[in-house]
């Protein structure tokens, strides 16, 4: 169905649009805030495995008692910093994008798919950006800083792709389909979709993720090497990154909906 076309009465105002967007701001700040934590730890320890030897649950122990034992310094890191700034860009991107593409002319699906394409162009390069951090700072090498090759930044934007489509241009088409196939509520379908679509996808990205890294920090070894790397950490990389975005884009977009939501009723009061 074709969005329907913007006129003088239903345009809102400048005061309007900027509540709009200090709402879309605010909402991207605090989801972003309040996952940061432990998808860094997520991040850390799935980083620290691949190069240190440690087991999955040993990385991911390490790094709980680091964030316990000195808060403030792990809050202060560049690692904390890269993963909320990489989250904040994009829920106000998503954010943004929901509030000014209503106001063109243009129908439901070319909504979607532009709001996909400004938040993938957000999303992506910040995320293998912060890749990069997490690629250096955990590689567990020597010191000497390595470039970090194409093919390991072209696995990571495939990676981030994937899941970018599963945040936020899957979950609507979802919530309809068990809305119209099952009868669920639609409050219920919406949450379902939030959550289980991008968790979901980490079937597919995870391996994206362990190849691209192991590019990285083994850079001389053999196809059938790598691969069969890939395969060993294939459950336990699958499921911390699906326990990584369940706060990220599932509890995380849920705040933030819902806090933009509450704030587009407060302006109707």
């Amino acid at each position: 169905m074709s969005a329907a076309t913007p006129t003088t009465a239903t345009r809102p105002t400048a005061s309007q649009v900027a509540a709009s967007v200090a709402a879309d701001l605010t909402a991207a700040s605090i989801a972003s805030l309040a996952i940061s934590p432990f998808i860094t730890a997520i991040d850390v320890s799935i980083f620290t495995s691949a190069s240190s030897g440690m087991t999955m649950k040993q990385a991911v122990m390490h790094e709980a008692k680091q964030m316990v034992r000195q808060p403030m310094k792990y809050f202060k890191s560049a690692s904390f910093a890269w993963v909320w700034g990489l989250y904040a860009a994009t829920y106000a991107a998503a954010n943004l994008s929901s509030t000014f593409l209503p106001m063109l002319d243009l129908d439901r699906k070319t909504q979607d798919n532009t709001k996909f394409a400004i938040t993938a162009l957000v999303n992506v390069p910040a995320c293998v950006l912060k890749d990069r951090h997490f690629t250096r700072a955990f590689s567990g090498g020597t010191g000497i800083i390595r470039p970090i090759r194409v093919p390991t930044y072209t696995l990571y934007a495939a990676r981030d792709s994937l899941t970018v489509f599963s945040s936020f241009v899957l979950p609507p088409i979802i919530s309809q389909m068990l809305q119209d196939r099952t009868g669920m509520e639609a409050k219920y379908a919406k949450f379902s979709a939030q959550i289980l679509s991008p968790v979901s996808m980490q079937v597919i990205a995870a391996p994206l993720q362990s190849w691209g890294a192991d590019i990285y920090m083994r850079p001389d070894v053999s196809g059938g090497d790598r691969a069969r790397m890939v395969a060993a950490r294939y459950a336990g990389t699958t499921a911390l990154r699906m326990s990584r975005k369940l706060p990220a884009f599932g509890v995380g977009g849920v705040i933030n909906t819902e806090m933009r939501a509450a704030a587009a009723c407060a302006r109707l009061d």
